[in-house]
């Protein structure tokens, strides 16, 4: 069975990514999920990375290592990442000494539901398959 570590963007019990994680991942599939929780990590600093690294970097890092590929969902936050996300996937992108993401497949779903959605992240490119709902489930048209 293949292991799928789920990175949800809010840390809030009720956000809409959660919400849509919960939904994907609830969905009939031979895949097993496990959400990957990052709220309880220090902030990234390179000078961490050869002398007192923090433990929690390194059960994070493990963690991500035992899955076979990621599922981000993840909200727009004020034209970019949430804060705690980008600082879990700073954690990640430092060999130490493995690489924890070369070669792993991510799937990245985002969501908003602020005045400015979509500006960014969720129509990126024509190359691209953006599913976005208005408020009345239906898709908007990004082109």
């Amino acid at each position: 069975m293949v292991k799928v570590g789920v990175l949800i963007g809010s840390l809030s019990a009720k956000s809409y990514s959660r919400k849509i994680a919960e939904y994907f991942t609830s969905l009939p599939s031979n895949l097993q999920f496990v959400e990957l929780k990052y709220s309880m990590l220090p902030f990234y600093n390179p000078d961490f990375e050869h002398q007192n690294m923090p433990i929690e970097w390194n059960a994070f890092r493990k963690a991500v290592d035992s899955v076979d590929a990621l599922l981000i969902v993840t909200q727009e936050y004020n034209y970019s990442l949430p804060g705690g996300l980008k600082n879990a996937l700073d954690i990640l992108s430092v060999p130490s000494p493995n690489q924890h993401l070369v070669g792993k497949p991510v799937l990245v779903i985002t969501d908003s539901a602020g005045e400015k959605r979509w500006n960014n992240s969720e129509c990126p490119s024509s190359s691209s398959t953006p599913l976005p709902w208005n408020e009345s489930n239906e898709l908007y048209d990004c082109n």
